[in-house]
């Protein structure tokens, strides 16, 4: 799958979400801020594109990959109908029977055709399926507490895993469709799900702890022996006879004490992917992105998923679909300060985009950090959108130490993969977003930026307009340089030579280009280009500096640059000597 993702593009959203009312304080804002990302990668349930072009030996110039994508799915002929499929879920309720029936079941839902997915939807499907989950998750807390029989339990997970991969299926049917049954069985759904997913997470993180104490124990044995060896013969005596006490118990474990262990199963995993892909499908309906971020528990759930610690024990593709819900509901402005407020959210955005590459990591490892870079950043980029929001992000300094990462991130393993490329360029547009809108927020917001690590952000933003190859992070970069430049960070922004050098460049260039003219044309919300916004800022520095300010001199040379006709003060000066002197001959 992630070999077929670095050959993958972009897909855009759903366009519900673009007719949303999202306005904004103008009080707050120079030029209007960065709009939340409506554009979304749309959930491609296949991981799959019509448009992947395939070649049987990839060029020097390309990514040396010749495994190939697997080929579309194709609707398969399933040996039951959707009626007979619904009939015999809703009738079945032996354990000896609902395996099978529902594998059929699932064989039938298992396509690519969306007017067929509609048809399920409008059939009532999901409230069949949504019945059948809530019935298995009834049995799974049977039989979770029955200790001796973990078949049992291993037995309920499998129909969960295959019971969700159907329900998925399903919902893979058009937004509008999806809607409608949200508002039919979304309650009832959500409220399965989440313990579903919440059953499976409780699990692992059990099982990380026993494994955690037992390291801490291990530990202090090694300990004890090191401290015996230094000669406190006392200590030594004592800590033996304590861990003699303890460690039987810990390495000669109970019979429920093993079946408590849980290592993560393939079913499990899948119960975790197709769980979080339900909520993904939810999320792309704008009505209900405000009921979704305020169901009790979801956020919470989501923010555990995303956390668990080592991150290997959650599958990756599960985890981009927790934070594509969580950066889809930040779009709806009803939910972006509840969900700046709700606690641990900015910090667990920070935290899984802080992790690194290393060369050798695998083609997954790489896709699920660069994706989830992605993501995470269009999510605070949506967040930060809100007035609401400006001075609190903008005060956090690992949320802006991040997003100043971000926006100059250029290189990564496999960057010879166009869709790595793709992801960067993405990241680098959203981080640099996200930054516009904090910078315009009030006056104190604006120097605490300004002078963060002695301009640090400063020479953040004159990097990517003077660097960058992608020109919509230049713009972006210059609409945040003019929404810090007020009259008290003035000084502060002439004393950096390379952003001054880079408001002459922009401002020397040739007259407006094609593409800014067009992009006006395309985008009338869109307000400036690189050079309106250049010639803004200057306007600002150029009546908040005053001549005896030692800054003056750096702000001069920019002025004299832009216009070598007019003279300066010294040669003014000079001809009013010159014109007294020619009058007094007289």
């Amino acid at each position: 799958m992630a070999e077929q993702m670095l050959q993958e593009d972009f897909k855009s959203s759903h366009p519900n979400l673009v007719g949303m009312d999202l306005t904004t304080d103008a009080n707050y804002q120079n030029d209007g801020g960065e709009e939340p990302a409506l554009k979304m990668e749309a959930m491609d349930p296949n991981n799959n594109n019509k448009d992947i072009k395939r070649s049987t030996l990839p060029t020097r110039k390309s990514v040396d990959f010749a495994a190939l994508p697997p080929t579309k799915r194709s609707r398969p002929n399933p040996e039951w109908t959707l009626r007979q499929a619904l009939e015999a879920v809703s009738t079945t309720i032996g354990k000896g029977d609902r395996l099978s029936v529902i594998q059929k079941t699932r064989e039938t839902f298992c396509h690519d055709e969306q007017p067929l997915h509609d048809q399920e939807l409008n059939s009532g499907a999901d409230a069949v399926m949504t019945k059948h989950l809530a019935f298995l998750m009834y049995c799974a807390a049977d039989a979770d507490s029955d200790c001796l029989d973990p078949a049992s339990t291993d037995q309920i997970t499998l129909e969960l895993s295959i019971t969700l991969e159907a329900l998925e299926s399903v919902y893979r049917a058009s937004s509008e469709c999806v809607g409608q049954s949200f508002k039919r069985v979304g309650n009832e759904l959500l409220n399965v799900l989440l313990r579903t997913l919440n059953r499976e997470l409780d699990r692992r993180i059990s099982s990380r702890e026993v494994m955690q104490e037992e390291t801490a124990n291990d530990e202090n044995a090694t300990k004890g022996e090191t401290d015996g060896q230094e000669g406190k013969e006392e200590e030594k005596e004592e800590k033996t006879a304590e861990l003699a006490d303890s460690t039987p118990g810990l390495k000669t474990l109970s019979d429920s004490d093993v079946v408590t262990q849980y290592f993560p199963s393939p079913e499990g995993d899948i119960v975790i992917h197709k769980a979080t892909r339900i909520l993904g499908h939810f999320a792309r309906v704008g009505d209900a992105t405000k009921p979704l971020a305020h169901f009790p528990g979801l956020l919470g759930t989501l923010l555990k998923l995303i956390t668990l610690f080592p991150f290997d024990r959650i599958p990756w593709e599960a985890r981009l679909s927790a934070l594509w819900t969580i950066a889809n509901l930040g779009c709806n402005s009803e939910n972006m300060q509840m969900m700046v407020c709700t606690p641990g959210l900015v910090d667990a955005l920070v935290q899984v985009s802080c992790r690194s590459l290393h060369p050798g990591d695998s083609v997954e490892r790489t896709i699920d950090v660069l994706r989830g870079r992605s993501i995470a950043s269009r999510g605070l980029l949506n967040l930060s959108w809100a007035p609401e929001n400006k001075i609190v992000l903008g005060q956090q300094a690992a949320l802006v130490d991040l997003l100043a990462e971000l926006s100059v991130h250029r290189h990564a393993p496999l960057s010879k993969s166009r869709t790595v490329r793709e992801i960067l360029l993405t990241t680098r547009r959203h981080a640099i977003g996200a930054l516009r809108n904090l910078a315009a927020a009030p006056r104190r917001s604006k120097i605490m930026l300004c002078g963060y690590k002695n301009g640090h952000l400063l020479n953040i933003l004159t990097d990517a307009a003077l660097n960058d190859i992608d020109q919509h992070v230049k713009d972006r970069a210059f609409a945040a340089i003019n929404n810090l430049a007020i009259h008290d960070t003035a000084e502060q922004i002439v004393n950096h030579p390379a952003l001054v050098m880079a408001l002459k460049d922009v401002l020397l260039s040739a007259e407006e280009s094609e593409r800014d003219r067009d992009n006006k044309l395309s985008n009338p919300q869109e307000e400036g280009t690189p050079r309106a916004h250049a010639s803004a800022t200057l306007l600002v520095l150029e009546r908040s500096i005053e001549p005896d300010s030692p800054a003056y001199q750096n702000l001069r040379e920019l002025l004299d640059a832009l216009n070598p006709s007019q003279p300066t003060d010294e040669e003014e000066s000079e001809e009013e000597s010159m014109q007294v002197l020619h009058a007094t001959a007289v």
